[in-house]
């Protein structure tokens, strides 16, 4: 979640983590040890991250379908230090490049075999919207769709 007036983030994650790169660097959120709809997690207290976006930050969130997938020359998973390192190097990309870099090395890794689970990855750069743009475009489309 997202406070455009504050610029603050709020993160739960479960077993996977939320990374932030801010001016080259790695920030990494950890998500909880936990399995989303297991009840005894009705009692269990998530993790809420808060953390103070700046402009041009790159988050990633994902599924760990592209860690788990196996390939390479050794048939062994791709991890977390290795997709750690291929977000690091592509997170100054547009997100076309992004998402062609990830849909290509994760094509080059498996080979032959099958994709074992989905593969989501949702990335984006935070750019803060003004206020006064915002509103003039909910007053823009309002004014739309009353004619």
């Amino acid at each position: 979640m997202i406070d455009n007036h504050t610029h603050q983030c709020s993160y739960s994650g479960a077993h996977n983590p939320l990374y932030l790169y801010r001016d080259n660097e790695l920030t990494e959120f950890k998500g909880d040890k936990i399995s989303i709809g297991d009840k005894s997690n009705i009692v269990r207290k998530i993790t809420k991250h808060k953390f103070q976006l700046e402009p041009n930050d790159c988050i990633f969130l994902f599924t760990d379908g592209y860690v788990d997938q196996n390939g390479g020359l050794k048939d062994d998973k791709f991890k977390y230090k290795r997709f750690r390192e291929l977000l690091q190097s592509i997170h100054n990309l547009e997100p076309n490049d992004q998402s062609n870099v990830l849909n290509q090395t994760i094509t080059d890794w498996k080979g032959e075999r099958d994709q074992l689970d989905d593969i989501t990855i949702l990335g984006f750069r935070y750019k803060p919207v003004e206020q006064t743009t915002v509103i003039q475009q909910i007053t823009q489309n309002a004014g739309y769709l009353n004619n």
